[in-house]
């Protein structure tokens, strides 16, 4: 499938058909979802062939990430500070790019926003997930 076969306004990130054309970059156009608010690019992604579909974590990935932990976790209160310092967090929609285990994701939700976050990252996903 190539970019003039696919429907841009269907959303990459809730799925719905409500995403229009807003910006027209020469070369591409950045749609908006007008039932999420998410900006993307006219751009395919991965294809099915080469998504990393969900599976279950193995013991030795669970290890790997378990000591990997609390890596960066001195960083959130900074990022926390910063966020909080520009927007108020109650009731907001907040989506953490390169969520990585859902940790800062947990924070702006225990702040009252509703947190969503993007991992590229297979056992990263998997393991947030549980």
């Amino acid at each position: 499938m190539d970019r003039s076969e696919y429907n841009f306004q269907r959303c990459k990130l809730c799925g719905e058909i409500a995403a229009k054309p807003a910006y027209d970059l020469g070369n591409s156009i950045i749609y908006v979802c007008q039932n999420c608010d998410f900006h993307f690019l006219n751009q395919l992604d991965c294809t099915t062939e080469s998504f990393e579909a969900s599976k279950p974590l193995t013991d030795e990935s669970r290890k790997y990430i378990e000591t990997r932990i609390h890596e960066g976790a001195h960083l959130h209160p900074t990022r926390m500070n910063l966020v909080q310092k520009n927007i108020d967090l109650n009731n907001c929609k907040a989506l953490d790019i390169g969520a990585g285990l859902g940790q800062f994701q947990q924070l702006l939700s225990n702040q009252g926003a509703e947190a969503q976050g993007i991992e590229p990252s297979r056992i990263r996903r998997e393991y947030a997930r549980e």
